[in-house]
């Protein structure tokens, strides 16, 4: 709750809450601490502010069953499209053109349907807890299965993609949420990063948690933007810049996924050096970690 947080003096803004047990008349506040200091700089106590943002919630809510009622809609008919396309693409009597004229129709709708993806998943993240159905996984081996998939696509961009991971690391995973967190890490550094640069990822074992790390050499993220990173649609002035495609969903649904693990995600970056994304997952009570190598 805020007031714990705030007697712990810890500071925050707009820190969303809902009073009251009946839904039909419960408040959304919104809730910003400030500590309080004595002469001598001991905590003496805090601050706190309430904003009443019920309005605000309501209408966010309308916004998001809106948002995955339409992209539900739009997904059935283009997931045929999509079907019917690449049955057409199969076919060896097709002439030269026409054959690539359907891949520009199966790229483009290719990426229509990942768009409504992220946007069923974000309405899924804001509604509230996302759903993880564990299963005992090998994270090393999802990490190198989706490093492996990465491959052609890095190598056709002129990027080196090396992999540093133990042999196995036994966890209790949604195994397809984690390679979608890992996929979108992948994505986002061949995005931002120049031809003839390096992406480093690595796996390893910190403070009985598993820690995923994607470096790159890309452009970087300035420090005023690295505190809206990972907020939906939120895309960085230097890649609107750059005109670098995307619509700024995909960090804020690895947020989602990996909070929903218990984990957390963080960045370090500087501009035109690079930046590197870690992902700390709990490795629970069935986790193995690995054998030293030797």
């Amino acid at each position: 709750m805020p007031t714990y947080r705030a007697a712990q003096g810890e500071e925050f803004d707009d820190c969303r809450i809902w009073a009251g047990d009946d839904p039909l008349t419960q408040r959304a506040l919104s809730v910003s601490a400030r500590s309080v200091r004595d002469e001598a700089g001991r905590f003496a106590g805090a601050a706190l502010a309430y904003k009443d943002v019920t309005d605000f919630m309501r209408a966010m809510e309308v916004k998001d069953e809106f948002v995955a009622s339409v992209s539900h809609e739009l997904r059935t008919p283009l997931t045929s499209i999509v079907g019917y396309v690449q049955m057409l693409l199969e076919d060896d009597g097709l002439a030269p053109q026409a054959t690539r004229q359907l891949e520009v129709v199966d790229r483009n709708a290719q990426r229509l349907l990942r768009l409504i993806s992220d946007l069923l998943d974000t309405a899924q993240i804001d509604a509230g807890p996302v759903g993880m159905a564990r299963t005992p996984c090998d994270l090393a081996g999802l990490l190198r299965d989706c490093v492996d998939a990465a491959r052609p696509a890095y190598r056709a961009a002129g990027i080196r993609l090396d992999l540093a991971a133990p042999p196995a690391l036994s966890m209790l995973l949604d195994r397809q949420r984690i390679e979608q967190v890992v996929d979108n890490l992948l994505t986002n550094a061949m995005k931002y990063s120049p031809s003839g640069t390096e992406v480093c990822v690595s796996l390893a074992v910190e403070d009985g948690r598993a820690e995923l790390t994607v470096a790159d050499q890309g452009i970087g993220i300035s420090a005023a933007d690295r505190d809206r990173l990972f907020t939906r649609f939120f895309r960085s002035r230097d890649a609107e810049d750059r005109s670098i495609q995307g619509v700024g969903l995909d960090l804020s649904i690895t947020r989602g996924i990996v909070e929903a693990h218990g984990g957390r995600i963080e960045v370090d970056s500087e501009l035109g050096i690079g930046s590197t994304f870690r992902v700390r997952l709990p490795l629970g009570s069935t986790a193995r970690a690995p054998a030293p190598a030797g």
